[in-house]
């Protein structure tokens, strides 16, 4: 199918870290390494509002908060900055962390902002910037998960151990910490109704663990005879599980019946760094070391489309709630230049043109509504783009590179957390910098909660912190237990 493309239009100046979509899906954030955030509008491509400047190195992630009016960003600049989404303006923060921040996250009521770094967990409140909890880990935190309902938040450690986290009024309280992988864990989520905690690991496997038991459910499942690298894992609404590892294999596997792999998905050549279920699990959206983005139907295991859009490995995918659009990121880390792109999912057509990077996307999310896209790159840019203008809203540098954005849940904030150590929070609508939250060292994931009110954020030292978005305090006390990579709303 010949895509159509509005464009090019020029954006970053350095490689696209992370991304995200808002929670309606209409628009697209991408964080770079060139200090800056931009939101996208996916219905045309272009960037929305100014650039999100604010950050003084590559931002490594961004989140959007629940009600889509807010941005998070974590940088290397040691902080994280939460955006209005409207605006561009930063509303909260720099929020100082200790280290380089690598993932932010929402929880998903909206009331804390998730942060990972070198030093561990961290938790800030979303609406004040206050830092809430830390739990330092000795390790560093690859991944980190809020549980659907928001009372839970796993971590994921590169020390082999999974810990659960209950978020109550005297802080984080380590609930339970489960064993079994013989390597680094490195990444982690809930299934959607967060009885089940899915984890991938170094160990060439993925294995179900109950989550209010911390029983291992079932035998570890075993990628391909269990001798490759898994680098991206997801859960569908219906109990099937997407894994995609260094072998370029895709296997889906049903969680209901014991070791089974319904499909086996050929097609990459080199790893499979991305996969991602569209919302009626139907669909299942692929991206790898040989620049292709792969579409598959999940009941046949047939693929429906591939093309090769950045010329670029694919490191990150983002598909917006109502599931009809797709972001995606280009690297891999390192890279000199690469793009952000946001596609319908049914025609697979492109909405806009490419959002240009330097360096490499660290981290893409989508705005809610899909107008818009966060970024986060290498060089610590966190950038909000309004995708039918293909223009930047805003921008902000971190120092160090921009691990994770996200958009809260509802649209109205969003963060980014770089390996610097700071989790930023931001008004979506103003594009003001909320609140920044500071760690001790890198931030490796932060997300929001649910109702935006709240952030968890990892570390790769092992540092887990819960903050309140509003004053930036801690809900929670630190959190000590594994590196966080990757938090999750």
């Amino acid at each position: 199918m010949e895509k159509t493309t509005f464009g090019p239009f020029k954006g970053h100046t350095d490689g696209i870290l992370c991304l995200a979509y808002s929670p309606d899906g209409a628009f697209l954030a991408t964080g770079s390494d060139d200090n800056m955030i931009r939101i996208w509008e996916t219905s045309t491509g272009l960037q929305n509002g100014e650039v999100l400047k604010g950050h003084t190195s590559h931002i490594h992630a961004i989140d959007y908060s629940p009600d889509g009016q807010h941005l998070v960003s974590g940088s290397h600049d040691h902080s994280i900055r939460v955006w209005d989404t409207n605006t561009h303006q930063t509303i909260m923060g720099p929020l100082k962390c200790h280290n380089l921040v690598h993932s932010v996250k929402y929880s998903p009521d909206g009331a804390f902002i998730a942060s990972g770094d070198h030093d561990g967990l961290k938790l800030w409140a979303a609406h004040t910037g206050n830092s809430v909890a830390t739990y330092v880990h000795p390790r560093r935190i690859n991944s980190v998960s809020f549980s659907p309902s928001g009372e839970h938040v796993a971590t994921a450690c590169r020390d082999r151990f999974i810990r659960i986290f209950t978020l109550n009024v005297s802080g984080l309280e380590l609930s339970r910490e489960i064993s079994g992988h013989t390597s680094s864990v490195t990444s982690i989520q809930y299934s959607p109704d967060g009885s089940v905690i899915a984890s991938a690991s170094e160990d060439y496997t993925i294995s179900l663990w109950n989550s209010h038991s911390g029983e291992r459910i079932r035998d570890p499942l075993h990628h391909n005879g269990g001798h490759e690298w898994i680098w991206a894992i997801d859960i569908s609404r219906i109990d099937s599980l997407a894994s995609g590892a260094e072998d370029g294999i895709i296997c889906i596997w049903d969680l209901q019946c014991e070791d089974t792999i319904t499909k086996r998905l050929f097609g990459h050549d080199g790893r499979v760094r991305a996969v991602k279920f569209t919302p009626d699990s139907t669909r299942l959206v692929s991206g790898g070391d040989d620049e292709t983005i792969r579409v598959w139907d999940v009941q046949s295991g047939a693929s429906l489309q591939v093309w090769n859009p950045h010329d670029r490995p694919v490191v990150a995918l983002s598909i917006s709630s109502d599931g009809s659009r797709l972001a995606s990121g280009s690297g891999p880390y390192g890279s000199y230049y690469s793009t952000t792109r946001v596609w319908d999912v049914n025609s697979y057509e492109a909405i806009g043109g490419p959002l240009q990077h330097d360096y490499s996307v660290l981290s893409v999310c989508l705005s809610p509504d899909g107008s818009k896209v966060l970024s986060g790159s290498d060089v610590g840019a966190v950038r909000l783009w309004d995708i039918s203008r293909g223009e930047q809203d805003f921008i902000f540098k971190h120092e160090e590179p921009a691990k994770s954005v996200q958009f809260s849940l509802d649209g109205s904030r969003f963060l980014s957390a770089s390996e610097g150590g700071r989790v930023c929070v931001w008004s979506a609508s103003t594009r003001e910098l909320h609140r920044t939250m500071h760690h001790g060292s890198s931030v490796g994931s932060a997300a929001f909660s649910p109702d935006g009110i709240s952030i968890m954020s990892g570390t790769k030292k092992g540092d887990a912190r819960l903050w309140d978005v509003s004053s930036g305090s801690l809900l929670l006390p630190q959190v000590e237990c594994h590196a966080v990579h990757s938090c999750q709303n």
